[in-house]
């Protein structure tokens, strides 16, 4: 059987196409050995409001971080945006379907405070793993030492983890080179994504929220729902 692998940087509130690719992943690693840039979305997702959505970030310490890589940064902790972020989902969530089923996972997550920005990423998919009861084994790039970069540290990851297959972001096109993954007998493929629409309570719906903006609609039938992407051969 063909092992596929996927590589992307850590997602707080991930969309429901970061976790789809997770899905269709025997192996998916978290990119944080690499610079986190201060217009990212790896620290921030939106959520959906009676006037359309909001962003909900986390406040990241770059003072006293040990470097701007995305395994070293802190989580500013004289700020309550753990309670903030909580009340937010509860007052723009409370009737929805599966609001008591839902917020209580989130309760658990924001009752805890975290220094580094990869225990929140940790922590959340790890509840969100559990609950869609998801197979796909997360490795984390710290944890071991590489020697290339770029194209070459995709390669080298896949490789290590004894990838036969190359999951992308349909982005990838703008800076893969698939010659590559050629030479080193690896088929490269892009995970597109056809976003589902469900019933958002206000207004039109608006694609691409945070996964719990889908969770709090349609509960552990999420999985079911999210899988509409499909992945592409160049």
């Amino acid at each position: 059987m063909m092992r596929k692998i996927a590589i992307s940087q850590p997602r707080y509130l991930p969309a429901c196409n970061y976790i789809e690719r997770m899905i269709i992943s025997d192996v998916f690693v978290m990119l944080d050995n690499v610079q986190h840039q201060k217009r990212a979305f790896e620290h921030r997702n939106r959520i959906r409001t009676t006037n359309g959505c909001c962003w909900l970030s986390i406040p990241i310490d770059r003072k006293n971080s040990k470097s701007d890589k995305i395994k070293d940064l802190l989580v500013l902790n004289d700020e309550s945006w753990e309670e903030n972020h909580y009340k937010n989902f509860v007052h723009n969530y409370k009737k929805t379907p599966f609001y008591d089923e839902i917020i209580k996972l989130l309760e658990e997550f924001y009752s805890k405070k975290r220094i580094y920005f990869n225990e929140v990423v940790r922590d959340m998919l790890n509840i969100l793993i559990n609950y869609l009861e998801l197979k796909v084994k997360v490795e984390w790039a710290s944890n071991y030492i590489w020697k290339c970069k770029k194209d070459d540290l995709l390669i080298e990851i896949t490789k290590y983890f004894d990838g036969d297959i190359y999951i992308s972001g349909p982005n990838g096109r703008n800076y893969i080179d698939k010659n590559k993954f050629i030479k080193n007998d690896i088929e490269l493929v892009f995970h597109e994504y056809n976003h589902p629409v469900y019933n958002q309570i206000w207004g039109d719906f608006i694609p691409y929220m945070t996964i719990w903006d889908m969770l709090f609609y349609c509960g552990k039938d999420t999985v079911k729902y999210i899988k509409t992407g499909f992945l592409k051969k160049e």
